[in-house]
């Protein structure tokens, strides 16, 4: 990159194993815009459903509930294999782990978490408000996890359906609890996004994911 010759570039990795610990540092939260605040994202479309993630979309928002958001964690990695961007390009983000409710019949696939983000970020099929964390099956063995299906689905139903990459080397990003999904900054030579999830694939159980 021309721009890393006078400027030292950031990277940042997204995941849904969503990490890295001794080396990670948590980014500094500051106050939200009103733009950014949850409730002045729309709690619904004027738009039908239309594209392949409706289901998946009125069960995040009627099944589930979802924890406390917590903001992305900053990590550097130059072999970080994800594509990355320049330093200010990448959004602020954060994250809330979701859980079924109690009385609630399980579906058919699971969502694992929900992703606030100030603006779109189309390296990772981000759209700006809300976006869910989905896989296609609850099953947690490992023969299962060689054939799972981890997707970014955008609250806006006209949006397509993004499909995370497990990241080849089989690491998290961030040490930690590997029921929690957590975001991920990557300082590569640019930023990259990349998160962490639970997944038997990695030998502590939590996957990084871009």
């Amino acid at each position: 990159m021309r721009r890393s010759r006078w400027r030292r570039g950031i990277s940042l990795v997204a995941g849904m194993a969503l990490l890295s610990g001794s080396g990670c540092r948590k980014e500094p939260e500051r106050a939200d815009s009103l733009a950014t605040r949850p409730d002045t994202i729309p709690t619904s479309h004027a738009r039908p459903l239309a594209s392949p993630g409706a289901a998946i979309l009125v069960e995040a928002e009627s099944l589930y509930t979802y924890g406390r958001e917590r903001p992305q964690m900053t990590i550097d990695d130059r072999g970080f294999p994800g594509p990355y961007v320049a330093d200010d390009s990448l959004p602020r983000m954060w994250i809330a782990t979701a859980t079924l409710k109690d009385s609630t019949h399980r579906p058919y696939g699971r969502i694992l978490a929900r992703i606030r983000s100030a603006r779109a970020y189309p390296k990772a099929g981000i759209d700006s408000g809300y976006n869910y964390v989905w896989r296609n099956t609850w099953k947690a063995d490992s023969m299962s996890a060689l054939s799972w299906e981890t997707k970014i689905i955008p609250r806006d139903p006209l949006k397509k359906p993004y499909l995370l990459t497990r990241d080849p080397r089989k690491h998290e990003y961030t040490h930690g609890e590997a029921k929690e999904p957590r975001l991920v900054r990557v300082k590569v030579h640019s930023m990259g996004f990349g998160a962490c999830f639970d997944d038997p694939i990695c030998p502590t159980g939590h996957c990084g994911y871009f």
